[in-house]
C-alpha cells in the first residue's frame, strides 16, 4: 500500500512539473509530451526525465533520468537505455532483448487490481468478420516494431442458422506481397449453405501504407447471407443457440455486390473510413426448422416480429458509409459512429440516411467492483428506412426484460448499465463464488419515431435484473424483469459472451 502511494505521488508530481515547467532549466533537460507519442531516437541523449501524458513513450536512445508515462505504454527498443526507473500509470512496459533499464519497471493500474486483466475489459462483442463494411481500429503493438501476424493456411468455417442451415466453408490463406505490413493483402472466404443450396464468397484486395498513421485502400466483392443484427449477438453464439436450443436471434437477407474504401488511422486511438457500396438485396424465408433440442418450437419467421408476410426489401442499394472509431483512456472508453447515405444522386432503388453512435465504457471502482455502460443512438432524420435497416430493441443485449425485438422504429436510444462485484479477491469469505462474478443491471430504451423531436419519458421502456457470471464475465445467467408491470414473469437468459 505504501509503495502504491509513493508511485501515485511520483506520477502526479512529475505530471504537475511537466505542466508548469515552461521553458525553465528543468524543462530544457527533460523531454515532455502532453498528448501523443514521444520518440527518443538513436541519437538522442536525454539528460533528465522523459515524461508523456496520454501517449506512448518509445525509447531508442538514452534517458539518464526516469521514464514516466501516464495513460500510455513504454517501449524500450533495441539499443534503448533508461538509467532510472520506468513507471506507467494505466499502461504497460515492453523491453526489447537488447534494451536496458537500470532501475525498476513498475506498471501501475488505476486501483492496483490483483485480478486477471481479462476479467473486466473493453471491446466490441463481435469481430464481424463477415460484415465487411464494419471494421475496428488496429491498436496492436506490432505497429511499433514487429510485422503483423498473418494466416498461414486455410481456416474452416462452420455455422448454423434458420436461412443457410449448416454453412460449411473456409477462410482463405491471407496472401501478402512484399513486406507483410505495409503491403498488398488478398483475403477472403467461401462456402456453401446446405438448406438454401447457395454458394457464398467474400474476396478482398487491400493495400496499406505506413506503419503508423496507416493509410488503407481496398476493394472487395461478395455474395453472402447477411444480417444487421451482429451487434446483438455474435455469429458463433447464435449458431450454438440455433443448433441446440431452436433459437435464432437474427434476421437475414441476401446481399450481392462490391465496394471500395479508403481508411486512415491517426496513431492508435482514432480511425476514419469512407466506403462506397453497390449491392443487390434479396429477401429470403426460413429454409430449415431443425434443432437438436426444442423440437416443439419453431424458428421465428424471418422479420416476423414486424407482422405476417413482412420481409427484407429487395432492390439495388448504392450507399456511401463514413465511420470513425475513437479509443480513449487506453481502451476504457470506446466511441464509434457512422453515417450511411443511400440514393440522393448515387442511384439505386433506396433513398435514406442513417446515423448510428455508440459509446462503451468500463472501469474498476475498487479492487472488487466494476462499472460498465453502453449508450447507443440511432436516427434516420425524415427518411423512411427499409426493413433491413430499421432499429429494434427487446431481448438479449438490449432491453433484457422484454421479448425479442418487441420494439422497432426509425429512431433508437438505448442505455445499458451494469455494476459488477468480483468475488475472486475475497474467495476466503465467499468460497462458493470463488470463480464467479455477480452483477446488477438496468436497461432503458425506446424506438419511438418522435424520439429526438420531442422528449417524453413515457416513450421509454426499462427493466432491471441481476446476473451470475463466470470469473471472466463470458458465461452468464441473466434474470431480468420489466419495470412497467408486475404481471409479466421474469425473463431468464443464458449467454456465453458479454452483452456489450
Amino acid at each position: 500500500m505504501q509503495k502504491n502511494l509513493i508511485i501515485m505521488i511520483l506520477i502526479f508530481f512529475l505530471t504537475a512539473v511537466a505542466i508548469f515547467a515552461g521553458d525553465d532549466e528543468m524543462a530544457k533537460k527533460d523531454r515532455i509530451k502532453y498528448i501523443g507519442d514521444l520518440v527518443i531516437t538513436e541519437e538522442d541523449i536525454v539528460e533528465g526525465d522523459a515524461i508523456v501524458m496520454q501517449g506512448d513513450l518509445i525509447i531508442k536512445g538514452t534517458v539518464k533520468g526516469d521514464a514516466i508515462i501516464s495513460l500510455g505504454d513504454a517501449f524500450i527498443d533495441s539499443g534503448g537505455y533508461v538509467m532510472g526507473d520506468i513507471v506507467t500509470w494505466k499502461g504497460k512496459i515492453y523491453v526489447d532483448d537488447f534494451g536496458k533499464v537500470d532501475g525498476k519497471s513498475i506498471e501501475h493500474r488505476l486501483f492496483d487490481m490483483t485480478m486477471d486483466e481479462d476479467i473486466f475489459s473493453v471491446g466490441t462483442n463481435d469481430k464481424r468478420s463477415n460484415k465487411e463494411y464494419d471494421w475496428e481500429i488496429n491498436i496492436d503493438k506490432d505497429e511499433f516494431d514487429f510485422d503483423e501476424e498473418y494466416d498461414s493456411g486455410f481456416e474452416p468455417r462452420l455455422s448454423y442458422n434458420k436461412v443457410d442451415g449448416f454453412f460449411l466453408g473456409a477462410k482463405l490463406p491471407v496472401f501478402w506481397s512484399g513486406d507483410i505490413s505495409p503491403g498488398l493483402k488478398i483475403d477472403g472466404y467461401g462456402g456453401y449453405g446446405f438448406s438454401n443450396d447457395r454458394w457464398q464468397y467474400f474476396v478482398e484486395l487491400e493495400k496499406k501504407f505506413f506503419r503508423k498513421n496507416r493509410l488503407t485502400f481496398g476493394i472487395e466483392s461478395h455474395k453472402i447471407t447477411d444480417t444487421d443484427d451482429e451487434w446483438i449477438i455474435e455469429n458463433w453464439e447464435n449458431s450454438l443457440a440455433a443448433f441446440f436450443l431452436h433459437e435464432d436471434f437474427r434476421d437475414y437477407f441476401y446481399r450481392t455486390g462490391y465496394s471500395a474504401y479508403i481508411g486512415q488511422n491517426f496513431g492508435r486511438v482514432f480511425s476514419l473510413r469512407v466506403k462506397y457500396l453497390n449491392d443487390e438485396y434479396d429477401a429470403t424465408e426460413n429454409n430449415t426448422n431443425w434443432a437438436l433440442f426444442g423440437g416443439d418450437k419453431d424458428f421465428r419467421p424471418n422479420y416476423g416480429f414486424l407482422g405476417y408476410g413482412v420481409n427484407a426489401e429487395e432492390g439495388n442499394m448504392r450507399s456511401v458509409i463514413a465511420e470513425g472509431t475513437l479509443d480513449i483512456l487506453r481502451g476504457n472508453l470506446l466511441l464509434t459512429g457512422s453515417v450511411e447515405r443511400s440514393g440522393y444522386g448515387l442511384g439505386g432503388d433506396f433513398e435514406f440516411t442513417r446515423y448510428i453512435f455508440e459509446a462503451k465504457f468500463r472501469t474498476r471502482l475498487s479492487s472488487y467492483e466494476g462499472l460498465a455502460f453502453r449508450l447507443k443512438l440511432g436516427a434516420s432524420g425524415d427518411d423512411y428506412l427499409p426493413v433491413q435497416k430499421i432499429f429494434t430493441l427487446g431481448g438479449i443485449s438490449t432491453l433484457r426484460g422484454y421479448y425479442h425485438k418487441e420494439f422497432a422504429g426509425d429512431q433508437m436510444a438505448l442505455l445499458n448499465v451494469e455494476y459488477h462485484i468480483f468475488a475472486k479477491k475475497h474467495a476466503d469469505y465467499f468460497w462458493l463464488l470463488k470463480h464467479m462474478q455477480l452483477g446488477i443491471f438496468a436497461d432503458i430504451g425506446s424506438t419511438d419515431n418522435m424520439l429526438f423531436s420531442e422528449f417524453d419519458i413515457d416513450q421509454y421502456k426499462s427493466d432491471v435484473g441481476f446476473a451470475i457470471m463466470s470469473s471472466d464475465g463470458d458465461l452468464r445467467l441473466n434474470i431480468a424483469r420489466r419495470t412497467d408491470t408486475g404481471k409479466d414473469p421474469w425473463v431468464v437468459t443464458f449467454r456465453v459472451t458479454q452483452p456489450f
